[in-house]
């Protein structure tokens, strides 16, 4: 007799026990591979429905039923007892995928018989048109999808079995965990209504003594602003050669096959435009066994080897709004006489970026960059490009640099945000900024915290001139000349000493002033003494950054300091 704790303790095992099966079973399944070729698939087996689901070994779809989407057809089998059917529809798309482990294989070719039956009555006339295409990362990604027949293949109408072959992408030769799938999906008809069913049976997975495999365009890449160079997969014919083949390039004269026929210059009589984009379109070139492309192949070209002077010169990094950074940029300036193309140029930092096509920079020109546009753009008042707001400038430090379309570095920056480099910038409200532009941006003593207050931003003043120079450290260094000013040390914690010109007669007015503008600490009156100095006692002070105001009869000196 068993007690009914003793039958809940069972009960209990036992549904422990069906669910590991069930995920061991569920296991294996997402492992099973054909791996044994050829290889035959006739679909006899019962089909288990469910979404993506591995409905018979080695074979998954994307939604298995009994009658519709994915499911097993008995009433019209090649061989057998029944095929494989599909019925897509505007919101469906049926992808059946075979799992295959082609490690030692090459050159394997999928075969397969398939036909069309009619679907949803008289009026119905849409076909149903099919797609295969090749994964080697287990279903990931996959490559480019090849039509299976055309769209007069699988009407809605009752057609017979012909024979389809789809050589798997060469990329596949002895890879290990290859998926290949066929997608049947809606096509337009010539009027409303549902898809044909389309029917497959008896798929064969063989590896081909001859050569079906079409070539693939590899690359294309301008190697000068008068020549493009195109990499196919393998050797082509002399369709390479056929100018007509390649569409998007002005000017082309002649395209000339390498000694191994795998790779085509293409050569122009008139240059490329510097820094502008264009796009390359190659189709009908067939390789030497008459494999033709299976679809057109586009490549973006652009050519740009520019190596003006260009610099970086603000960053703001780290903003004070809480985390986002919404007023993030970085800032940079053509620094010659002459205009300069900058088009296809790239950033690489926390955020990569490769500037628009056409893009010029014009004399002494600024030009931004900002991770929230239209937030930096509003604020600032400037026109500034986006990148990527998924990306960031890193708060803790790191290195901007600028490469020209070719990948020769024009300028960097390894911005830090402790000394040497100025702190206060690490989300305080100021830009890091390279107020004399001469000077190596390379190094932490040529930039400072910006004195320019550009205005309040969640109720915290914000510093910087994104899009133009800095103002007032330039004018503040000039008369800070003049006055001979100093300030230490610097950064302070009680008593800062405040240098004055002893060759200037009268007495000094020395102001303290917060970031907001507003006179903190003030002493009138302070004469020249032989020391050349005052002293100011800043203990009362909050930490953060200061001005000091220097005013000896209307020459007006001011230089920053921090509290510490």
């Amino acid at each position: 007799e068993i007690s009914m704790n003793g039958l809940k303790n069972k009960i209990i095992l036992m549904k422990k026990i069906f669910t590991l099966i069930a995920l061991m079973t569920a296991v294996l399944s997402t492992n099973a591979q054909i791996s044994s070729f050829p290889a035959n698939e006739g679909f006899e087996a019962a089909f288990t429905a469910g979404l993506n689901v591995q409905f018979i070994p080695n074979w998954t779809g994307s939604e298995v039923a009994t009658t519709n989407r994915i499911f097993a057809n008995t009433a019209f089998p090649r061989t057998g007892l029944q095929a494989l059917a599909a019925i897509p529809t505007s919101a469906f798309t049926a992808d059946i995928k075979a799992s295959l482990n082609l490690t030692g294989q090459s050159n394997m070719v999928m075969s397969f018989y398939a036909k069309s039956e009619p679907n949803g009555g008289p009026t119905s006339t849409r076909e149903a048109v099919v797609y295969a295409s090749t994964s080697i990362d287990g279903g990931v990604t996959f490559g480019p999808a090849t039509q299976i027949g055309d769209t007069s293949s699988f009407p809605n109408a009752s057609t017979t079995y012909a024979l389809y072959t789809y050589p798997l992408q060469s990329n596949s030769n002895n890879q290990s965990n290859v998926v290949v799938k066929l997608s049947v999906t809606r096509g337009n008809g010539t009027a409303g209504g549902s898809a044909a069913i389309f029917l497959m049976d008896d798929v064969n997975f063989a590896a081909s003594a001859t050569d079906v495999f079409p070539p693939s365009v590899a690359s294309a890449t301008a190697t000068s602003l008068s020549s493009i160079v195109v990499q196919f997969s393998e050797a082509v014919g002399t369709s390479g050669e056929t100018i007509g083949n390649y569409i998007g390039i002005p000017s082309i004269v002649s395209a000339v096959r390498n000694g191994t026929n795998d790779q085509v210059t293409l050569n122009l009589s008139s240059p490329l435009l510097e820094g502008v984009n264009y796009t390359l379109t190659v189709s009908n070139v067939a390789d030497i066994a008459g494999n033709v492309l299976p679809a057109p192949a586009t490549f973006p070209i652009l050519f740009n080897d520019n190596v003006g002077n260009v610099k970086i010169t603000e960053i703001m990094y780290n903003d004070p709004s809480a985390g986002i950074d919404s007023l993030e940029f970085f800032e940079i300036k053509n620094m010659t006489g002459a205009s300069i193309a900058v088009g296809g140029w790239r950033v690489t930092t926390g955020a990569s970026i490769t500037f628009p096509s056409g893009l010029v920079l014009g004399v002494n020109e600024y030009k931004v960059f900002s991770r929230f546009p239209s937030v930096v753009d509003a604020f600032y008042g400037i026109t500034s490009i986006g990148w990527d707001a998924n990306q960031a400038l890193t708060n803790s430090g790191e290195t901007i640099a600028l490469y020209n379309a070719q990948g020769t570095l024009i300028d960097s920056v390894a911005y830090g945000v402790t000394a040497p480099w100025d702190s206060i910038p690490n989300g305080g409200g100021p830009s890091l900024t390279l107020c004399d532009e001469n000077s190596d941006n390379d190094q932490p003593g040529s930039w400072t915290a910006s004195l320019d207050l550009a205005g309040n931003y969640i109720g915290v003043p914000i510093y910087g001139t994104p899009g133009g120079p800095c103002i007032t450290v330039g004018l503040f260094e000039q008369e800070k000349a003049m006055l001979q000013l100093a300030a230490y040390p610097n950064p302070v914690t009680n008593v800062l000493n405040v240098g004055l010109n002893s060759k200037m007669n009268g007495n000094y007015v020395v102001s303290i002033l917060d970031v907001t503008g507003k006179v903190v600490l003030q002493q009138t009156n302070v004469s020249n003494n032989i020391q050349n100095k005052t002293s100011i006692n800043v203990a009362g002070l909050t930490a953060g950054v200061y001005l000091i105001s220097v005013n000896q009869a209307g020459n007006v000196g001011q230089i920053r300091f921090v509290k510490q």
